[in-house]
């Protein structure tokens, strides 16, 4: 899998299915209009979560970022917008 810049939105992206569902978001098989290619991507409903679960939610995007194993999902890039 091949991923030239970091995600900024799910602009160019269609969703495929809804893989899951959690207490606080939901994760979603996407594929990149470009080139097809398929990536799972993680919603978190901000709005809804304490400051102490948001500072969670964002230690876990920092050690995904961190994380370089044949045993761990890639992370490619995370974002915020208004709507979610």
């Amino acid at each position: 899998m091949s991923c030239s810049a970091p995600f900024t939105s799910l602009e160019g992206f269609r969703e495929l299915s809804t893989l899951g569902k959690g207490a606080h978001g939901s994760a979603h098989l996407v594929e990149r209009l470009a080139d097809g290619e398929r990536f799972v991507v993680k919603k978190i409903g901000l709005a809804s979560l304490s400051e102490r679960e948001v500072a969670v939610a964002q230690r876990e995007v920092t050690h995904l970022m961190q994380c370089s194993s044949p045993h761990v999902v890639k992370y490619y890039g995370s974002f915020t917008n208004e709507h979610t």
